[in-house]
C-alpha cells in the first residue's frame, strides 16, 4: 500500500509538471488569431471558411481587395502531444510563416521551447511550398534530441500547405506549364511508349547490356514530376529552372564508362556540347527503374521542343558514334494560355 501511495503522488506531481510547465502550455497571448503576425500588410481577413478551415487574407491594392493569402492552423502529432500550428501560406506558393500555438512535448522542459524561437520559424519563411522540405539538410533544422518532434512538424506545414494552395489559391501556371499538368503523374512505360523516353545502347549486344543511356526533357511538369518525383523535380525547378534540363539515367555492366562530355544536343546548324559541371546527379525517386547513376544535364543553350533534337554520343575510341532522335508531344509543351 506504501508504494501505491509512492506512485500516484509522483503521477499527481508529474501531471502538474506537464500542464503549467510555460514551455508546453499554451501561452495566453497566442490565443488571440496570429494571422496578422505572419501576414504584417494584410488589410482585413475573412471569416473561418472552408474545408479544411481557414481564413483568406486580402490586402488592398488601388482601392481594389486582392487576395495576399491564405492562414489556417494544422496539428501534427509530436513525440506525446499534438501540436498545433498556424501556417500562412502566400499567393505565390511560398510561406509567409509560421506560429506553434499550442504543444506539450517534454523536450522542451530540457531544451526550451525551440518550437516558438524565431530562429526556428525563420527557417520556414519565404520557403516554396513545392520544394522539398528535409531535415538535417540545411533546410529545416533538425534538434538533437527531438527528431519526432521536429520532423512532425515539417510533415504536417508541406503538406496542408501544398492541399490548401492548390484548392484555394489561384494558380494559371506552374514552371510556365498549366496546373492541369503539374497534377498528373504518367508511368515510365507510358513515357517510353509515345518518345518521352528514349534509349541509346552504346555498347553491348543482344543478350549483354554493356552501357544504356535514357534521356528525357523534365521541364515539363508531367514528364518531369513522373521521372523524378515531386520533391526532386521542385528543387531541380526551383534551382536550375532557367535551363533546358535533359534526366539521363545510365546502366549497364559498363555504366562507370560514362561521361557527359561525350554527349551533344544538335537541332539544325545549333550544336550544344555537354560538360562535366553541366550534369548534376540527383536521386530520382519517381518509381523508374534502378540506374547505377543518374543526373540532370543543363543546356547551356535552348532549343525549339517543339521540333526534333538530336541527341548524339561521341568516344573518340573505336567505339564510335551514336545518336538518336527526340521529338515531345505538342501534349506536353502547351501552357494555359494556349
Amino acid at each position: 500500500m506504501r508504494n501505491k501511495g509512492k506512485v500516484f503522488i509522483f503521477i499527481i506531481l508529474l501531471a502538474v509538471i506537464v500542464f503549467t510547465n510555460p514551455a508546453c502550455a499554451l501561452e495566453p497571448s497566442e490565443l488571440a488569431f496570429p494571422g496578422d503576425v505572419l501576414f504584417p500588410k494584410a488589410d482585413s481577413f475573412s471569416e473561418l471558411e472552408g474545408e479544411p478551415p481557414h481564413y483568406k487574407v486580402y490586402e488592398d491594392k488601388n482601392g481594389k481587395k486582392e487576395i495576399a493569402g491564405i492562414c489556417y492552423v494544422v496539428s501534427a502529432r509530436g513525440f506525446s502531444s499534438n501540436i498545433r500550428i498556424m501556417v500562412g501560406v502566400n499567393v505565390d506558393h511560398t510561406l509567409a510563416g509560421i506560429r506553434v500555438l499550442q504543444h506539450r512535448e517534454p523536450i522542451a522542459r530540457s531544451l526550451g521551447d525551440f518550437l516558438r524561437t524565431s530562429l526556428y520559424y525563420n527557417r520556414y519563411e519565404g520557403k516554396n511550398i513545392n520544394a522539398e522540405f528535409r531535415v538535417r539538410h540545411d533546410d529545416i533544422d533538425a534538434i538533437s534530441g527531438a527528431t519526432i518532434t521536429v520532423e512532425a512538424v515539417v510533415t504536417a506545414v508541406r503538406d496542408s500547405s501544398r492541399q490548401i494552395a492548390q484548392a484555394y489559391l489561384p494558380t494559371e501556371e506552374i514552371y510556365g506549364y498549366s496546373k492541369t499538368m503539374y497534377s498528373e503523374k504518367m508511368y515510365w512505360s507510358q513515357l517510353m511508349d509515345d518518345g518521352s523516353i528514349v534509349k541509346i545502347n552504346t555498347m553491348g549486344g543482344k543478350d549483354f547490356i554493356g552501357l544504356s543511356l535514357y534521356f528525357a526533357y523534365v521541364n515539363p511538369p508531367l514528364i518531369g514530376r513522373s521521372i523524378l518525383g515531386l520533391g526532386v523535380y521542385n528543387d531541380i525547378m526551383l534551382e536550375y529552372g532557367t535551363n533546358q534540363l535533359f534526366f539521363v539515367g545510365i546502366t549497364g555492366s559498363y555504366a562507370y564508362l560514362f561521361d557527359s562530355s561525350n554527349i551533344l544536343i544538335a537541332q539544325g546548324e545549333n550544336r550544344i556540347p555537354v560538360n562535366e559541371y553541366d550534369f548534376i546527379p540527383v536521386e530520382a525517386s519517381g518509381g523508374i527503374i534502378s540506374f547505377k547513376s543518374q543526373g540532370i544535364i543543363r543546356l547551356q543553350d535552348k532549343v525549339d521542343f517543339t521540333k526534333p533534337v538530336t541527341i548524339v554520343i561521341h568516344y573518340a575510341t573505336e567505339m564510335g558514334t551514336f545518336s538518336k532522335e527526340y521529338k515531345l508531344l505538342d501534349k506536353y509543351l502547351v501552357s494555359e494560355e494556349n
